[in-house]
């Protein structure tokens, strides 16, 4: 796992490639999976803490992050530059530089982009949630006064590593400055989910990976399953991070049932 708290693995089920069989191998013991995922969450957060106020509207008014930064800095909303616009979301809110950008859009994404097109994305990106660059600039100055970051949340994650003369050591212990906030929360939230659907079903969790959780379920029994767990979760949520206190942002568990 990360110093987060947050499950991680080399190979992980969500890191399979659909349509090869491997993601079929896995069969639940009950006849069904129900799984939940936390919609964007590191996006989430990261409008939370940053108090950004385009991204924070686009959550409250329940909008496609991806769609508004494909048509305000790719272009048309297409199926392919929407596509585009998530390695720049899910990358840039923890301060990658443009390489870093498009090594994750390639690797992660299956998509392109030039050096030229990442740096401008980049560029375009933080001009277009400047609250998310701000937040980034405090994280730094309390990561170098304080030789760690405390989370909203109230976790502490020390960061010694940005006293290092090494440019490249310390570049990568600002984007932990960032990194550790969000994935931290995130965390703490998946962890909420896991524990309501225990409370449910003591037997059903079968797996924490990233910010989803994995239960197995009888095929009777998901449907009801999984409208109670979600109903569950996001009241377990409300109550342990207040709207009020998270700028009115939704939290939201996706689930879906699979076979």
């Amino acid at each position: 796992g990360a110093i987060t708290g947050r499950p991680t693995g080399e190979e992980g089920v969500q890191t399979f490639a659909r349509g090869h069989g491997v993601r079929e191998s896995y069969l639940s013991a009950r006849g069904c999976f129900v799984a939940g995922d936390l919609s964007q969450v590191e996006l989430r957060t990261g409008a939370i803490f940053s108090r950004d106020t385009k991204l924070g509207h686009i959550y409250r008014t329940n909008g496609d992050v991806h769609t508004y930064t494909c048509r305000d800095i790719i272009g048309e909303p297409t199926k392919e530059n929407r596509n585009r616009a998530k390695p720049v979301n899910f990358s840039l809110v923890y301060g990658g530089g443009a390489e870093m950008l498009r090594v994750i859009a390639l690797t992660q994404y299956n998509v392109r982009f030039t050096s030229a097109e990442a740096a401008g994305y980049r560029a375009a990106w933080f001009h277009n949630y400047p609250g998310i660059g701000n937040w980034h600039v405090e994280n730094i100055r309390e990561a170098l006064s304080t030789g760690g970051i405390r989370s909203k949340l109230g976790q502490w994650f020390p960061l010694g590593k940005v006293y290092s003369k090494d440019r490249g050591i310390q570049q990568e212990a600002y984007r932990h400055a960032h990194n550790y906030q969000n994935q931290g929360a995130g965390n703490i939230l998946g962890l909420i989910c896991l524990r309501e659907a225990a409370k449910l079903d003591w037997d059903a969790p079968v797996l924490y990976y990233h910010d989803a959780v994995y239960n197995q379920n009888h095929p009777n029994d998901a449907d009801e399953f999984a409208y109670q767990w979600r109903k569950n979760c996001h009241q377990a949520m409300d109550e342990f991070w207040p709207p009020e206190d998270r700028e009115n942002i939704p939290l939201i568990l996706d689930v879906k049932k699979q076979r």
